[in-house]
């Protein structure tokens, strides 16, 4: 949504270069943003769960940080105004919170994995948008963090201190989630990794395209995609059909083949996830 685009520049310009900022651009901006639930409400059918999520850190976000930046320009009355502030940080609280409790095993929301021999070996599409879209919140949150910090050690021309600024110990203690979930996200895609590295699981994906069945204590189990198991679902491919694909030229090496190219494929989306971190501001 443009919207939260919006807020993500304003986050990134009320760090880097608060007094270039506008007032007018401030309040358009908080005008807008107290839409957002109902927007999202209001197209929830195309957006994903990631999305719907994200888009409720982001509004909480531009929530606090609109009213941190019109107390610099407009000056408004801060009693008035100091419970919603209040209200946007403990809901920003909330979300990560929420966020760092999901289980261990499926640490994004409704998020799938394919699975062999009960361990996760690779990403769904569904679990890398969770990621990344986690890691951007984490981002936002980050940039709104130091935006704050920024403008404690700042002093204002009126020397009177915004209201609508984070104690020290808040921001710490909103920072330790940040870094937790952060933590959870890449230990999950490492762990990920490993399993889909180690030994016997390439040569079950190739049992899985001949629909060999699990019958003996060396076999790999067969792939689980999410919660579906059994004959012709969850991946596998029914065993009169595999016996028919066994039977085709070269069919084995075409098979390896085909799996490396795939485990290599899903190897690299993880990396992609290992390689996204949470930018430190100073």
């Amino acid at each position: 949504m443009k919207i939260c685009g919006a807020i993500l520049d304003l986050l990134e310009e009320a760090y880097h270069e608060p007094q270039t900022i506008a007032a007018n651009n401030v309040q358009e901006l908080a005008s807008v943003i107290p839409n957002i639930p109902k927007m999202v409400k209001a197209f929830s059918e195309q957006l994903t769960d990631a999305e719907i999520s994200s888009c409720t850190l982001q509004y909480h976000l531009g929530m606090a940080l609109t009213l941190h930046l019109q107390q610099q320009h407009a000056s408004p009355t801060p009693e008035s105004h100091q419970a919603d502030f209040d209200n946007a940080v403990q809901s920003i609280r909330d979300w990560l919170n929420a966020t760092l409790e999901q289980p261990q095993e499926h640490p994004f929301n409704h998020s799938t994995v394919i699975s062999m021999a009960g361990n996760p070996i690779a990403p769904t599409w569904e679990y890398l948008h969770s990621a990344f879209s986690i890691l951007e919140c984490l981002q936002a949150t980050a940039l709104f963090l130091a935006g704050q910090a920024k403008a404690s050690r700042t002093k204002s021309k009126s020397k009177v201190k915004n209201p609508f600024t984070l104690p020290a110990d808040q921001r710490m203690g909103i920072q330790k989630l940040v870094e937790q979930i952060e933590e959870r996200i890449h230990d999950s895609s490492r762990m990920m990794k490993e399993n889909l590295n180690a030994s016997g699981i390439l040569g079950g994906m190739i049992d899985v395209i001949f629909g060999r069945s699990a019958d003996n204590d060396d076999s790999t189990g067969g792939v689980v995609h999410g919660d579906v198991q059994g004959e012709g679902k969850g991946g596998e491919i029914p065993t009169s059909l595999g016996e028919q694909l066994e039977k085709l030229l070269d069919a084995e090496t075409v098979a390896e083949q085909f799996c490396s190219e795939v485990r290599q494929s899903w190897e690299d989306a993880l990396d992609g996830v290992l390689s996204v971190r949470v930018k430190r501001y100073e």
